[in-house]
């Protein structure tokens, strides 16, 4: 993804920020996107931010690969993926109603 580093960053930032009782959240790749998307939209370029009927082109899909790419790699100190199951939920809406594509998608959080 282009200027994929200066993505990195930002969502370090974002990951760091989030907190729960002092423990570090995880969050969606879409929430992730979103996120980014407000504190600097010219990262996502002309890019659709994700969901149903996005396609795989969108923002919060190539985040979530570039991210799970990094994990591999040991890129980014204490990145951690997980998934997150729809099952059960009546919604998951993100960026002002927009919805998952899928029933399943990946989540992420940062220890250090």
């Amino acid at each position: 993804m282009e200027n994929w580093p200066a993505i990195r960053d930002c969502i370090s930032g974002i990951l760091r920020r989030q907190h729960y009782h002092g423990t570090r959240c995880f969050l969606t790749a879409y929430q992730i996107a979103v996120l980014v998307n407000e504190e600097d939209s010219s990262l996502r370029g002309d890019l659709p931010i994700g969901g149903l009927y996005a396609g795989p082109e969108s923002f919060a899909s190539k985040i979530a690969r570039c991210l799970s790419n990094d994990i591999r790699r040991k890129e980014t100190k204490g990145l951690e993926m997980q998934f997150f199951s729809m099952k059960g939920l009546d919604s998951f809406c993100f960026d002002n109603g927009n919805v998952p594509s899928g029933d399943e998608f990946s989540m992420f959080h940062i220890t250090s």
